[in-house]
């Protein structure tokens, strides 16, 4: 099959208390191939006001400060998605696939999703009640402060990361606000028929944090085909140790995507 002409848009939406420059070697793997990129951060992650955070203020933010500026422009956006960026991601996606926008007479849309490791929820599952991972107790909820931070976040996160990527990664991590996970998920764009056949999940088959199992239960309980890649020896966080492969099922789903556009 061959390329698009133009490739679209990469938005990356990162997991929970990380930030874009976490993701710096995946974004600069993405560009050689081709790829414009643009990242967004998590409001409820190092947030000013986080005791008025909640999911759906979260999905919001990406969807009005990050993702809604690029359709303006006209350009066509894949959505890549890691861990609880999934659930904000398809939020934010919700209503402007390009399909529907071309039906209102706009240029550009969402063309394609990719979870990388990423959460899937139902409109109305709250992350909490839903997640094994919420009950991890390396997870210490600062009721005061509203905000949740990782006691122990090179275990959970960084398995198999070079000691100085991950030392570099912890000291990045930010506090999250205990709303984003505590509140109800809006509806999601996944469940859209517009985006049928324009669904991926890159799963990481090393992750000891979302285990390659619970990864596939998250696909499995939308009741939809997805379009699957492995990074085989990739942990959670795989954009620090497998960005080149990574990389290229982004460029092999989005060819899968935008065959038809």
């Amino acid at each position: 099959m061959a390329p698009p002409t133009t490739l679209p848009t990469v938005l990356l939406v990162p997991g929970a208390w990380h930030q874009p420059v976490h993701y710096s070697k995946l974004i600069s793997s993405l560009e050689r191939l081709g790829f414009p990129t643009a990242a967004t951060k998590l409001d409820s992650v190092g947030s000013l006001d986080p005791k008025n955070v909640t999911l759906a203020r979260d999905i919001e933010y990406i969807r009005e400060q990050a993702l809604k500026p690029l359709l303006d422009e006209g350009r066509d956006v894949i959505l890549l998605m890691h861990s609880f960026g999934g659930i904000e991601g398809s939020g934010a996606a919700k209503g402007l696939s390009k399909a529907e926008r071309e039906v209102e007479g706009k240029k550009g849309g969402v063309v394609g999703m990719i979870w990388l490791a990423g959460l899937i929820m139902k409109e109305g599952d709250i992350w909490q009640d839903k997640s094994p991972v919420a009950k991890d107790p390396r997870l210490q909820v600062d009721e005061e402060a509203g905000v949740v931070y990782i006691t122990d976040p090179r275990s959970i996160f960084y398995h198999g990361v070079s000691e100085r990527d991950a030392n570099s990664a912890v000291t990045l991590l930010l506090p999250m606000a205990v709303g984003a996970r505590t509140t109800p998920s809006p509806a999601q764009a996944w469940a859209d028929k517009v985006f049928e056949g324009r669904l991926g999940y890159i799963r990481c088959g090393s992750d000891k944090m979302l285990a390659p199992a619970l990864q596939d239960r998250h696909m499995e309980s939308t009741g939809l085909p997805w379009e699957v890649r492995t990074v085989e020896e990739g942990g959670h966080s795989a954009f620090y140790t497998h960005p080149g492969e990574i990389a290229k099922y982004v460029l092999d789903l989005t060819k899968t995507f935008t065959s038809s556009v």
